[in-house]
């Protein structure tokens, strides 16, 4: 099974006996519960199958050939080449494997026992086991084996293992606490397996490996040990799990699918589900509720809650968005429904929202013109611009302090000796309050010119401006003639230009600035129907006008590109409860806002949770279980809610066994060896734990001031060597110590260090 150079191919099996005695002797145990008036669920061995290609591979699999019941367990005995790892153990069906006993290695060999409990249903040939290895090993083997009445919620009791080199494979003993288990014994040899242990059943012999699945049934606790004689003396591997019966009345009947599901009270950022209660022959205990970003056909369903009613709220969603949802029950025993059928909503576009605005009106002949926003303003936002001046010059240019883009929305227009125009910028960069000040350059000084300005929320950030209007008259009301929206939602903004002044905003709008000096308005309204609107304004008397109406979009969305794929995830365990994350910078065409962060426990588990939304490009996981595999995915969000793709593949780490020691180590002091324009090499003192320091963990970022440590390497002695760097680049250091009950030290000091221009490698 194993890659080793004097390893010799198997002489032919002997064949797999028989069950007999095996149902005799089950029902023999189940019968002598002690005075129990209810019986355990009967444990039931129902299929197996192997896998032992003679070649070198990187996946591996092998099908169930008959139907499985839902709510059934699977045993998966492996053994490999040991200088490969599981990268994941998946199935057709989706259903989530946990590692129950290893990965053990000795002489070349690995070798672990996983299992899926609660298994959907599948027809017979439907579902095939996958293991999935880092990197390609020689001669791997596979088995399977499916049984019913097992627990479905925490099935695993007890675990052995044990290796050596001898005639008998033996697990070593382990003291079951549950009256009826299933014990499954799985070997990984240099030889062959002459047959079953003592009280155990042969399922599978791998032909190529040699390597045995064989079980037993008990029925009362105590000290049990899983063997199998060799045909030879060597060396083995012999792993023992024990998997608990289900409980006394063992309820495997799932409940029925919800149906009907339907939403309320669907705003742009949240949604309320609904749907008819499933029934379920014991009594339903909650549900689950699954969503993804997408329309009908939308398939990447993640779980989003666990409501225990028929009704569930789902917030921070994203504005103009479509979701599909599905939801299906849960029972006591853990037994899930099927699911109910999706259901599609979109949420409703952003409100728009008034901000700030703000004018200017010199007395006097200038060629430029400038007003600031007085207030801080938010990335995304939107400003308009309304101007007016002498039409005898043109307009140069319309920037601010923080570089946004102006483009002309309506105008130049010009009537009676002036001239007026509206600019917009879409899709703001933020700012401090008083630190962006918009500025008009004129081809030449004019006489009396104005500038009002106002910022938005909630406008479309991709592709804003909808439609325009523009009117000129002499009398004593502006009206900008009428435009026809095509978008629902819209912001409207009416600018004039006078040669007398303005009382107040026309019906339905509202008054933001009138100019000093000029008497020129800029006034808004928000509509939220398509239709025919028409920017008014009373004037102080007749006179000439021109007059400016320039409708924006909501934002559907808005931003509609997703930020990319997370890159560079790396999970180290610091704990027997804690596992940091760090991850590299996302990026996004306007700006990442956070990222959500998932989490499955087991090697091939696919079912991710979220678990965290933080904001900077790392987090840290408590309150984990002890000697736990967990994996986990990351995908950015920015402002408009848009989802970037999952880092993959997902990466996993396992937390450190329990231990009664929960002192920490104190902090290491860090220090430089050794640096050249490529390397630094560093070293440390000083940390000390009242057990003993076991190793450390270095972290290291990029930049003046950076606060993003990625992990770097996890060393047990000094120096640690840091390669591959930039010339002339600083780079800050630190580092925690770790004692063997998984204990983190506090930080180190910062230690910061700038690569020279170019100098040789330092040794």
């Amino acid at each position: 099974m194993v890659e080793k150079a004097n390893l010799k191919r198997r002489r032919s099996l002997r064949g797999y006996p028989g069950l007999r005695g095996w149902a005799s002797a089950l029902l023999l145990a189940l019968g002598t519960l002690l005075g129990s008036s209810e019986s355990w669920a009967a444990i039931g061995f129902v299929q197996t199958n192997s896998v032992s290609p003679n070649a070198t591979v990187s996946t591996l699999s092998v099908a169930f050939t008959s139907a499985q019941g839902a709510g059934d367990l699977i045993v998966v005995g492996m053994s490999w080449g040991s200088s490969a790892s599981v990268s994941s153990i998946t199935d057709t069906k989706g259903n989530t494997y946990t590692l129950a006993v290893g990965p053990t290695s000795f002489s070349g060999a690995a070798s672990a026992v996983y299992y899926a409990k609660n298994i959907a249903a599948a027809a017979a040939g439907a579902n095939t086991v996958t293991v999935t290895f880092n990197t390609s090993t020689g001669t791997p083997d596979l088995r399977v084996a499916e049984y019913s009445g097992i627990d479905t919620t925490s099935p695993l009791d007890v675990t052995a293992v044990s290796t050596g080199t001898s005639a008998t494979s033996s697990s070593g003993s382990a003291t079951t606490t549950n009256a009826n288990d299933l014990l499954i014994g799985s070997n990984a040899v240099l030889s062959g397996t002459a047959g079953a242990g003592t009280g155990f059943t042969q399922r599978q012999i791998s032909t190529q490996d040699g390597n045995i699945l064989e079980d037993q049934i008990v029925s009362a606790t105590g000290a049990y040990s899983a063997t199998a004689p060799l045909t030879s003396s060597a060396a083995w591997i012999m792993q023992m799990a024990a998997f608990k019966a289900a409980a006394p009345g063992g309820d495997t009947t799932p409940p029925s699918a919800p149906t009907g599901l339907n939403f309320s009270g669907t705003t742009a950022s949240q949604t309320t589900l609904n749907w008819t209660a499933s029934t379920d022959n014991v009594g339903v205990t909650g549900y689950r509720v699954e969503r993804c970003a997408g329309g009908v056909g939308c398939s990447t369903f993640t779980q989003i809650g666990t409501p225990t009613a028929t009704t569930f709220t789902d917030t921070g969603l994203a504005a103009g968005t479509s979701y599909t949802y599905r939801v299906r029950a849960t029972d006591g025993a853990g037994n899930l429904s099927a699911y109910s059928s999706p259901a599609t909503t979109t949420t409703s576009a952003n409100p728009i929202t008034y901000v700030q605005s703000n004018s200017v009106s010199p007395n006097s002949t200038v060629s430029t013109i400038s007003v600031p926003f007085t207030a801080a303003q938010v990335a995304g936002h939107f400003i308009v611009v309304a101007t007016s001046w002498g039409s005898a010059v043109s307009i140069s240019s319309v920037s601010d302090t923080k570089g946004n883009t102006y483009s002309l929305a309506v105008g130049p227009t010009t009537f009676s000796g002036a001239a007026s125009a509206i600019y917009y910028a879409k899709n703001i960069a933020a700012a401090a309050a008083g630190a962006n000040t918009v500025t008009v350059t004129y081809s030449a000084a004019t006489g009396t010119p104005d500038l009002r300005v106002a910022e938005y929320a909630g406008v479309d950030t991709t592709s804003p401006l909808d439609v325009t209007a523009v009117s000129t008259g002499t009398s004593a009301t502006s009206s900008s003639g009428s435009a026809t929206t095509t978008n629902p939602n819209e912001l409207l903004v009416g600018a004039n230009a006078v040669l007398s002044g303005t009382q107040g905003a026309g019906t339905g709008f509202t008054k933001r600035q009138i100019s000093t000096l000029d008497g020129n308005i800029l006034e808004d309204q928000i509509v939220s129907a398509t239709g025919a609107y028409t920017a008014t304004a009373p004037l102080t008397s007749s006179a000439a006008w021109i007059m400016q109406m320039a409708a924006f979009k909501a934002s559907g969305g808005g931003d509609t590109t997703p930020p990319g794929q997370t890159v560079g995830l790396n999970a180290t365990a610091t704990s027997a409860s804690q596992i940091n994350l760090s991850w590299t910078a996302g990026t996004d065409n306007v700006g990442v806002t956070g990222y959500r962060v998932e989490r499955c426990a087991g090697s091939g588990c696919t079912s991710f949770v979220q678990v965290g939304t933080p904001t900077t490009n790392s987090f840290n996981d408590t309150g984990l279980s002890a000697s736990t595999l967990y994996r986990y995915q990351v995908r950015a969000t920015d402002a408009a809610g848009n989802l970037g793709a999952y880092s993959s593949p997902p990466a996993g780490a396992t937390t450190f066994a329990s231990s009664g020691d929960t002192t920490p180590p104190t902090a290491p002091t860090v220090a430089v060896l050794a640096s050249s324009s490529t390397e630094i090499d560093i070293t440390w003192s000083g940390a000390t734990d009242n057990i003993g320091v076991t190793g450390y963990i270095v972290e290291r970022c990029t930049g003046t001031g950076c606060s993003s440590f990625v992990a770097q390497g996890s060393p047990t002695t000094s120096p640690f060597y840091s390669t591959g760097l930039t010339p002339n680049t600083t780079y800050i250091f630190r580092m925690r110590a770790l004692d063997a009950a998984g204990n983190a030290s506090p930080n180190s000091n910062l230690l910061t260090v700038t690569t020279p221009v170019a100098s040789p490698d330092c040794d």
